[in-house]
């Protein structure tokens, strides 16, 4: 690989960096925290200024505008290293989804970044993506993909299975979701330990996303939490309030819950509302693991109409609780049924014993997350 000096120690991040998403600005602010200060690092983003509201960045980038096909050329030209991630970003429902990518799936995108970029002889890096699910079209391009890709960090066992096994491709590394770099394992033990519930007064928060099952069966399920845990207190918000509050606001105006305006809050400011919850009902996986990072239980949800699932399909919220708690009863495959509101009442009445056995997990998955980064050290 060539290398001269308007490119050595050069990263230009690709990945989902608009500023819409909290789960994805965790995603940049844990990448950018965790690189070595030696690197010059240029990021792909359509609102750069948003990106610089919503997070602190503490270090010299430039920004590539996402919408000019010249400047992402230039920047993948002047980079020595390409990655592109993290997040779920490789997935589709099909064709049709894959050639809409400015819609929904841009999986496109990220292949055809991968391909110039190898074409250019550049050292290319997926980090800490989730992979799937996939049809034989989403296949079919990440396999190509692939022939230009030098190493592949994936964040979760069902996306190292689809590459490796599937897929048959060598270079792959099992980690776990670099958002767990976001604070110190020390640190995030100490919260925990510090926390205090007020078993008299439960406050929880309830993270829903448009496109879940029907807004019937999740106001019985908030119906059923209220009559059965009658001393909670019910705030519905969410990590990307741009595509999830309308939804939000009718389900909030349907049960009476209250309702938390995300729209304008920096990363921080996320992160210190959800540390006055003392439960974290999620459909979201980056909102489960801020919400553990402040010290705060979560219990996954699913969300996702089971028509939009695709094939190899895994929920991640779903792996992330049974890594995390080793558990069952921290995730309900179908909320609706009485026994979801069961499973929450017993980790409200286990929140010491399910610390206790998720510290241990944590710790693992922060160690599986610094993967992500040694390829740079």
């Amino acid at each position: 690989m060539r290398k001269d000096k308007n490119n050595k120690n050069s990263i230009f991040l690709c990945g989902s960096y608009h500023g819409n998403n909290l789960g994805d600005m965790a995603i940049l602010d844990s990448t950018l925290k965790s690189i070595p200060a030696k690197y010059k690092i240029r990021i792909l983003s359509a609102d750069p200024q948003k990106v610089l509201k919503v997070i602190d960045i503490e270090r010299e980038v430039e920004f590539v505008k996402a919408t000019s096909p010249f400047q992402i050329l230039t920047a993948i030209f002047k980079s020595e290293h390409i990655v592109i991630g993290g997040g779920g970003l490789f997935f589709e429902k099909g064709l049709l989804d894959v050639l809409q990518f400015w819609k929904h799936s841009q999986l496109l995108v990220w292949v055809l970044i991968s391909f110039i970029a190898g074409v250019f002889n550049k050292k290319v890096v997926w980090l800490s993506v989730g992979i799937g699910p996939l049809t034989g079209w989403g296949k079919f391009l990440i396999k190509i993909a692939l022939t230009f890709v030098d190493k592949v960090v994936v964040r979760d066992e069902s996306s190292y299975r689809i590459l490796t096994r599937t897929l048959v491709y060598a270079k792959c590394v099992l980690g776990s979701d670099i958002v767990f770099l976001n604070r110190d394992q020390q640190k995030v033990k100490q919260i925990h330990k510090d926390k205090k519930n007020d078993n008299k007064n439960i406050k929880i928060g309830l993270m829903l996303r448009k496109g879940a099952e029907g807004k019937g069966g999740i106001s019985r399920f908030i119906y059923s939490l209220k009559e059965t845990i009658s001393n909670c207190k019910i705030s519905v918000l969410s990590t990307n309030p741009g595509r999830d509050d309308e939804f939000n606001k009718s389900i909030s105006t349907d049960t009476g819950i209250d309702f938390i305006n995300t729209q304008n809050l920096n990363l921080n400011e996320f992160s210190n509302i959800l540390s006055k919850f003392d439960l974290v009902i999620s459909m979201r996986m980056h909102g489960l693991i801020l919400a553990y990072q402040e010290g705060v239980i979560g219990f996954g949800i699913p969300g996702l109409k089971k028509q939009h699932r695709g094939t190899e399909f895994v929920h991640k919220v779903k792996q992330l609780q049974k890594e995390l708690y080793q558990d069952e009863n921290l995730y309900s495959d179908n909320f609706i049924d009485s026994d979801s509101v069961e499973k929450v009442r017993y980790v409200i009445e286990n929140f010491e014993q399910l610390r206790e056995i998720s510290l241990n997990k944590y710790k693992h998955l922060f160690d599986l997350a610094r993967k992500n980064i040694s390829l740079f050290e």
